[in-house]
């Protein structure tokens, strides 16, 4: 027998009993009688109201919590994804302003990015005619020029030495 219907029997046997002991007494005794028991049962249905009260209160904090929680761990994973990119940057040597362009779900796929990103950045293996030519005449260069051994020819023309 579960709880609730153990206190709904108990409540059945209560009143039963209630009943016999109003119609043992006087009229204006009964009448004080059932006046307490209203008053008992008012007093249990205020308590049952404040009870539900806070419960409602409290699954409400616990969904917050788990709220809270989820966005937690979020953070955390995005710390750890920021981590393991910097370990990678940091091993493989690539420049601390690139570690943002790592891409992978774990540290093999970011090393291999790493390996990529670096192989493009030594020197004379960038093909750099499929990205515009430095034109003296246009007073620009674009920024693979500047880079490497672009570098004196642009200033020059810039300063027209």
């Amino acid at each position: 027998m579960s709880d609730v219907e153990s206190t709904d029997a108990a409540e059945t046997v209560s009143s039963e009993s209630a009943t016999e002991e109003a119609s043992e007494l006087k009229p204006t005794e009964a009448v004080e009688f059932w006046k307490q028991k209203a008053r008992e049962q008012e007093k249990r249905a205020k308590e049952n109201a404040e009870a539900f009260k806070r419960a409602t209160e409290l699954e409400s904090e616990v969904e917050k919590a788990r709220g809270e929680a989820a966005e937690a761990v979020k953070q955390v994973a995005e710390v750890e994804a920021r981590a393991t990119r910097l370990q990678v940057a940091l091993d493989k040597g690539l420049p601390v302003d690139l570690v943002d362009r790592l891409r992978g779900d774990d540290a093999e796929s970011l090393a291999a990015d790493a390996d990529a990103l670096m192989a493009l950045f030594k020197k004379g293996e960038v093909d750099r005619t499929d990205r515009g030519a430095y034109v003296p005449a246009e007073g620009h260069a674009p920024a693979h020029a500047l880079n490497g051994d672009g570098l004196e020819d642009a200033l020059r023309s810039k300063l027209g030495i």
